[in-house]
């Protein structure tokens, strides 16, 4: 009888070092997001690197990130539901992160995990803010990225107006009255795929 030793499982298996070294750098990451050096998305990169330069696989990292929150939901009593609405209040669609209920989707993060590794280089995340007018002219969606404004609607959008026009104005101010590109996108169609 022959045994065979399987790579995957010594390579993915997690060790108390492993989760302690991760706990080390999501903390300074963390306390760079208080001090406001950093935002959400840009600590996602952060973690991405993390991954790369240790070159840990994906399983393994889902493994570490399984034992990190046993640890900090034991150790420090930390509710994660409590974590979930605390990151709601602040904006924060947890669900984009694999977070519901006060459980990880481990497969979901593994799946965005897969689709940042496919598309490294080329994908641009960003912190945007949006707003929503609905009123007798128009049903629009307006994204704001800087200086950048996209406005969307399933209908024409209606420019005589006197809400979209105020808020337009105001958010210029923000920009010293320098002008700010808009991009409409009317008649939009949806569907899901």
């Amino acid at each position: 009888m022959s045994d065979v030793i399987d790579f995957n499982d010594i390579k993915n298996k997690v060790k108390d070092k492993d989760v302690e070294k991760f706990e080390e750098y999501i903390y300074a990451l963390y306390y760079q997001m208080a001090e406001g050096k950093l935002n959400i998305y840009e600590m996602n990169d952060k973690v991405n690197e993390y991954v790369k330069n240790n070159n840990i696989s994906q399983e393994k990292f889902l493994n570490i990130q399984k034992k990190f929150l046993d640890k900090i939901s034991k150790e420090y009593g930390i509710d994660m539901k409590s974590v979930e609405e605390q990151m709601k209040s602040m904006g924060i669609d947890t669900n984009t992160f694999g977070f519901s209920g006060g459980e990880i989707d481990y497969d979901k993060v593994a799946n965005e995990l897969r689709f940042e590794e496919k598309y490294k280089g080329k994908l641009e995340k960003k912190l945007l803010n949006n707003m929503v007018i609905k009123n007798s002219k128009n049903d629009l969606k307006i994204i704001l990225d800087n200086e950048n404004v996209i406005l969307f609607s399933e209908k024409k959008i209606e420019l005589v107006d006197g809400e979209l026009n105020d808020f337009l104005c105001s958010y210029k101010k923000k920009f010293n009255d320098e002008a700010i590109k808009i991009t409409l996108c009317e008649n939009i169609k949806t569907y899901e795929f």
